[in-house]
This record gives structure tokens, C-alpha cells and sequence, in this order.
């Protein structure tokens, strides 16, 4: 954009100062349009159905969250109850073996 030269007419001034503000306003213009169109696309139903989908996601991200942490737990837990039954399992071996030995089988 170029600047009015020294001595430049008043309607040059004008143009001048017109093009100035449209180029400032413009922007705020479109977007206030845009979320304006938005807003009157979307009525009472879109903006409730909207929501309905967002907490429908939010609770399949929860349960997921959860359900991943449930099923950690379990096999941790599954496997602490498998090294202590192979522990039990060896002692009691251990307890015939020895028996065993002592009554001469």
C-alpha cells in the first residue's frame, strides 16, 4: 500500500485512510461472520447432539483407561499367584522327597 505523497489531494487522503481501515477491519469482519454462520447453523438439537457425542467419546477414553489398568493389575496379580502355588508346589515336594528318603522308599 503505498503512502500518500506530500501534497497529495484530499481524495487521495481518503482513499487513502478508507483502504487503511478496511485492510485493519477486514479480518475481524470475516470471523465475526464466520462464527456468526456457525452459530445459526447450529441450532438448539446440533448443539446437544454435539455434546452427546463428546461425552460419548469421553466415557469410551474412561472405560478404556480403566479397563487397560483392570486387566494390568490381573496379571500381575495372576502371576504373583502362580509363583507362589509353583513355591508351595516345590515345598511340598521337597516335604515327600524327604519322607520319602527317611523311610527308605
Amino acid at each position: 500500500m503505498a503512502e500518500p505523497t506530500t501534497g497529495a489531494s484530499a481524495v487521495q487522503v481518503a482513499e487513502h485512510t478508507i483502504e487503511a481501515a478496511m485492510i485493519s477491519h477486514a479480518p475481524k469482519v470475516a470471523t465475526a461472520g464466520a462464527v456468526a454462520g456457525v452459530g445459526g447453523w447450529l441450532t438448539l438439537n446440533d448443539v446437544v447432539a454435539i455434546v452427546g457425542i463428546v461425552a460419548a467419546v469421553g466415557g469410551f477414553l474412561v472405560t478404556f483407561y480403566f479397563a487397560h489398568r483392570k486387566d494390568r493389575r490381573e496379571e500381575r496379580e495372576s502371576r504373583a499367584r502362580e509363583a507362589r502355588e509353583h513355591a508351595e508346589h516345590i515345598a511340598r515336594m521337597g516335604e515327600i522327597e524327604q519322607t520319602r528318603t527317611e523311610r527308605g522308599y
